[in-house]
């Protein structure tokens, strides 16, 4: 077996992961967005750690095939598919005004469209508003970030949203570490 190395970067990840993740200000509130389904695979232990799971993107189309919890909302989306609606957005930005610690993972809506681009905007605007600590996850997430000029308004971005997310559900375990 090839021996493994972590480098500066990675160590640096785990460390605000750590941080802002495991023993996060309360309350914890974690957005799920995006298009890949495997954000969900997690949903039963990120539901148990957070305060509230907010889902939308085009995950709630999901929905049916996962447990109903008391603390998970799923948005909806609009008549194009391709955003969540009004409500939805009314309802997130709602819920984000209250939180201690927020954890964007995914966009809303088709982000690189400017006609499907509310959701996205819209939510991420009122997260880096927000009194709370803002970590973001993943590559989309962090160019719909860079793309609406609110980098400087997180407190980490986490390249990696996977495994930002796998990370917070195995309390900070990471399958490689076992």
């Amino acid at each position: 077996m090839m021996p493994t190395f972590y480098g500066m970067a990675f160590a640096r990840e785990v460390e605000k992961m750590s941080q802002i993740l495991l023993e996060p200000k309360k309350p914890l509130l974690i957005i799920l967005g995006g298009v890949k389904k495997d954000k969900l695979d997690q949903l039963t232990e990120l539901a148990s750690k957070a305060d509230r799971v907010l889902v939308g993107g085009k995950l709630p189309t999901f929905k049916e095939k996962y447990a109903n919890f008391t603390n998970v909302v799923w948005g909806q989306l609009d008549e194009s598919g391709m955003d969540i609606n009004k409500l939805t957005i009314d309802r997130f930005v709602s819920e984000i005004e209250m939180a201690g610690t927020v954890l964007l993972a995914g966009a809303m809506g088709k982000f690189e469209d400017s006609l499907h681009k509310e959701g996205s905007q819209l939510v991420t605007e009122a997260v880096a508003r927000c009194e709370a600590v803002k970590m973001a996850a993943g590559g989309d997430t962090k160019a719909s970030i860079l793309e609406m000029g609110l980098v400087d308004r997180f407190d980490y971005i986490c390249s990696g949203g996977g495994v930002a997310l796998e990370f917070l559900a195995r309390d900070g375990k990471l399958p490689a570490w076992d």
